[in-house]
């Protein structure tokens, strides 16, 4: 169960399409900022913020004898991690003065797991998390943790590099992959977000060669997704590049994106980011939000 901590003039915005959003704390050197990430959302938006972090036992082993903590042991230790994160959400709530509705739990377990059954769990709409790195990804672009939750997420997944400080999003790239999806629902999240924030959306497919990219968007505004996008606030492009890394980058930077969004399943586009090594020449310098929605 969740503590609640804090709960005053708790209040909504009706029109906002994120109520809830669950945010995994690992305490690294990402911690300050996501919560602070966190806590400015929630101001923006109205939404509830239920704070979590797993947290896994030591144990330790000498040749056949394995030392596992007992029961007593692991509330102690979930106790001393509740406090910790109690005493970092207190203290950017105080920075920003905030009346938000937030709750916090510590869980044993594998990090992954939890994060996904702690989202079913409080119905929450979307996971905020941080993502490690330099700013730019020498290897990979997410972490396994980051990588598992935007494949198996059962709700949106919106990640954020460090020292990523809250604003509105003006203009959100969709790097579309350019195939038909299962959940013909999948970009109503996308839809609503954008909506909410009056931002404008730009649906991008990089391409190797040149095709008949036209009949592709087309499906992007046919009735058999829900929904479609508006005409007004919409746009449509295909760049020709052969790095699709680099063709993303350059057009986020020359276009003031404020929001990359990609759909996350197997043998896709961010499977190809996920698994590629992104090299020093390319150096994928998007520090970026990247919201990750699932087919």
């Amino acid at each position: 169960m969740f503590e609640l901590l804090l709960q005053k003039h708790r209040y909504f915005h009706v029109m906002s399409p994120v109520k809830k959003i669950l945010v995994p704390v690992d305490f690294s050197e990402m911690a300050q900022c996501l919560v602070r990430y966190a806590v400015s959302m929630a101001r923006a938006t109205g939404a509830e913020l239920h704070f979590l972090h797993v947290y896994q036992a030591p144990v330790v082993s000498a040749d056949a004898f394995v030392y596992v903590p007992d029961a007593d042991t692991l509330e102690h230790m979930k106790t001393n991690h509740v406090d910790r994160l109690r005493n970092l959400v207190q203290s950017e709530c105080s920075a920003q003065q905030a009346s938000i509705y937030i709750a916090m739990d510590g869980i044993y377990g594998v990090a992954e797991d939890e994060i996904i059954a702690q989202a079913k769990q409080v119905s929450s709409d979307l996971i905020l998390m941080g993502l490690q790195g330099s700013g730019y990804l020498r290897e990979r672009l997410l972490g396994n943790t980051a990588t598992h939750l935007f494949l198996h997420a059962p709700v949106p997944v919106l990640a954020i590099h460090p020292k990523t400080e809250f604003a509105p999003f003006r203009n959100v790239v969709f790097a579309y992959d350019q195939r038909t999806f299962n959940n013909k629902a999948l970009l109503r999240p996308l839809r609503a977000i954008t909506d909410f924030l009056g931002a404008r959306l730009h649906v991008l497919s990089i391409v190797s060669e040149l095709h008949d990219f036209p009949m592709l968007a087309d499906s992007l505004r046919s009735n058999a997704l829900d929904p479609g996008f508006p005409e007004d606030s919409t746009s449509y492009h295909i760049l020709q590049h052969d790095d699709a890394v680099e063709g993303l980058k350059e057009y986020c930077e020359e276009n003031t994106i404020d929001l990359l969004t990609l759909v996350a399943r197997k043998h896709s586009w961010l499977s190809n980011l996920l698994s590629e090594r992104v090299s020093k020449k390319t150096a994928f310098r998007l520090e970026l939000p990247v919201l990750a929605l699932h087919d």
